[in-house]
C-alpha cells in the first residue's frame, strides 16, 4: 500500500482551470508546473478579484487595501490542499506545497513569494520554509503594522 499519490491523480478542477485562465500567464505557468511535480491535491480557491470583491475583502480585514492588490490584477492566488477529500489546514502541508512551488518557479524561472513574505522563493535558502516563516514573524514582532501570514497565498514577484 502506497501513501504517496501519483501527481496525475489530481488534475485541476474545471473551477480551478477557469481561475487559471484569468491569472497572469507567468503565475498560471508556475501553478501548472507545481501541479505536475507534487503529489498534493491542491486547487485554486481564489484568483483574480473584481473591484467589488476586493472592497469587501478589505472591509472584512482580509485585504490590506481597498482598491488595488495583486489579486485585483491576477498576480496572486489562494489555494487549498485536500487530503482524502477533506480540506487540510496543517501548516506543514502548506510549507510542503510552498517548497514544491519554489521548485516549479525555479523550473519556469518566475519569481513568486509565499504569503506576506517578501522573499522570492526561487532564491530562498531554507530547506524548511517554516524556518523562513518563523524568522519573518520574529522580525515583525517589533513593527507597528500587523503581520498577517496566510499559508495558502502565493503571489508573483515582479522584477
Amino acid at each position: 500500500m502506497s501513501y504517496i499519490d501519483n501527481p496525475g491523480d489530481f488534475p485541476f478542477t474545471e473551477d480551478s482551470e477557469e481561475k487559471l485562465k484569468k491569472l497572469n500567464p507567468d503565475l498560471a505557468n508556475v501553478l501548472r508546473e507545481a501541479k505536475e511535480i507534487t503529489d498534493l491535491n491542491f486547487q485554486i480557491v481564489e484568483g483574480k478579484r473584481s473591484a467589488s470583491t476586493q472592497e469587501k475583502m478589505w472591509y472584512k480585514g482580509e485585504a490590506p487595501e481597498d482598491s488595488m492588490s495583486a489579486h485585483r490584477i491576477g498576480h496572486a492566488v489562494k489555494v487549498v490542499v485536500y487530503l482524502d477529500g477533506q480540506v487540510c489546514f496543517n501548516w506543514n502541508i502548506y510549507a510542503e506545497l510552498a517548497s514544491c512551488i519554489r521548485y516549479a518557479a525555479q523550473n519556469v524561472n518566475v519569481g513568486i513569494s509565499w504569503s506576506t513574505l517578501t522573499t522570492d522563493l526561487r532564491f530562498a535558502k531554507d530547506d524548511n520554509l517554516i524556518e523562513l516563516v518563523d524568522r519573518a514573524v520574529k522580525s515583525a514582532t517589533h513593527v507597528d503594522a500587523t503581520f498577517m501570514f496566510i499559508p495558502n497565498h502565493f503571489e508573483l514577484v515582479l522584477e
